[in-house]
């Protein structure tokens, strides 16, 4: 929620602010807390997804220990629903799409829209790039939906939340105003560990 709102006041005109129909949740009133949020980079979007799944593998496999449930989210910026649709059924994910239940899955693809009104566990938001959060190009008056956007799916991590991104990050993100570590997702995750994802 801190830096929800963080991006939120760092990228957004006073009078959008005003006028804003989005619930923006005080920080201060958090009823959990967890861990920081960190801004990861590699080297494609492809391989930002596939260190994304397999962090989600892990995690999955570190609550299974601890004799709990997982679920997990990768929200992909930039694209369309039909598009992250069809890449879920080449990949066997199951893809949020408007509807008001989570199935049996344990990690789900997602755009950033369709991920309100759920939580999850661990949340990672990939191709977080200059160009594509905000889209080039987009007038004034349209980038408040945009920042919303972000905003909410950000806000649906309980657990992690890790942005990423893999060519310049935006410049949302590259704001003094916003507080958000920086390192590389092969610090976390063994690169030989995503290969076989990524044969495929």
């Amino acid at each position: 929620l801190e830096l929800a709102s963080s991006i939120l006041i760092a990228n957004l005109a006073d009078e959008h602010l005003e006028h804003s129909e989005l619930e923006i949740s005080d920080p201060e009133l958090a009823m959990r807390s967890s861990m920081i949020p960190i801004l990861l980079s590699s080297s494609t979007l492809e391989h930002e997804i596939a260190f994304a799944l397999e962090l989600m593998r892990e995690n999955a496999l570190e609550a299974e220990k601890k004799d709990r449930s997982h679920i997990g989210c990768i929200a992909i910026a930039g694209f369309t629903q039909f598009e992250i649709e069809e890449f879920g059924k080449s990949k066997d994910l199951h893809v949020l799409n408007g509807e008001k239940k989570l199935l049996d899955g344990k990690v789900f693809l997602s755009d950033l829209e369709q991920t309100k009104g759920f939580e999850f566990d661990t949340m990672v938001i990939v191709n977080c790039n200059e160009g594509i959060i905000p889209p080039s190009g987009i007038p004034n008056e349209e980038m408040y939906r945009f920042v919303s956007q972000l905003y909410v799916a950000m806000t649906r991590a309980k657990d992690q939340l890790i942005l990423s991104y893999s060519n310049h990050k935006s410049k949302w993100l590259d704001n003094q105003k916003v507080e958000l570590p920086e390192d590389d997702w092969t610090t976390f995750i063994d690169e030989e560990n995503i290969l076989a994802s990524l044969k495929y």
